[in-house]
């Protein structure tokens, strides 16, 4: 199985507004997933809407992901969606997405904004993947992962949902 796939993206306009955009509306961060208002969002970053045509891809949905301590716990997005395709916004350099098998049952948990995650106990996982999200990836969210950070702190990513189903990326 493919955990994930680079896309060849040019994605750092993308990068630099949306960092504008965090700095801009740092008063909505609390936690460690913010959905930002999807409308709000392009009208400052439009070229979001523009970054997957080449790939025929539509973003409809949007959450930044920031990371503040070195290691994060095992977990599974709590999602019907497959596969989102994240974006290194800041700091992502040297950091770690790990994938993970298990045969463990994930416990449901909320963050203090009430976004739920699937949390695993990193001792009934093994480890078989790792990315450093350096361009525009699709992963599968569906699948055990964590985040080991870098020298730097905090990451931050972007996370991306599209009206298609984005599964196919990485069939092939």
């Amino acid at each position: 199985m493919k955990y994930y796939k680079k896309l060849n993206l040019d994605h750092n306009i993308v990068a630099k507004k949306t960092l504008e955009y965090i700095k801009a509306n740092r008063d909505k961060i609390k936690t460690s997933w913010t959905n930002f208002n999807f409308n709000d969002f392009v009208k400052e970053v439009p070229e979001l809407l523009t970054l997957f045509k080449e790939i025929n891809i539509t973003p409809y949905r949007v959450a930044l992901i920031v990371h503040r301590v070195s290691k994060e716990n095992v977990h599974r997005d709590d999602t019907d969606v497959s596969a989102r395709i994240n974006i290194p916004i800041l700091n992502c350099e040297g950091s770690q997405t790990k994938f993970w098998k298990t045969s463990a049952q994930p416990v449901q948990k909320f963050l203090s904004n009430g976004t739920s995650y699937l949390h695993i106990d990193e001792k009934e996982c093994e480890l078989v993947e790792i990315l450093e999200l350096d361009v525009p990836t699709a992963i599968r969210v569906k699948e055990p992962h964590s985040v080991s950070l870098g020298e730097k702190i905090p990451r931050l990513s972007l996370t991306v949902e599209f009206i298609e189903d984005i599964e196919y990326l990485l069939n092939d």
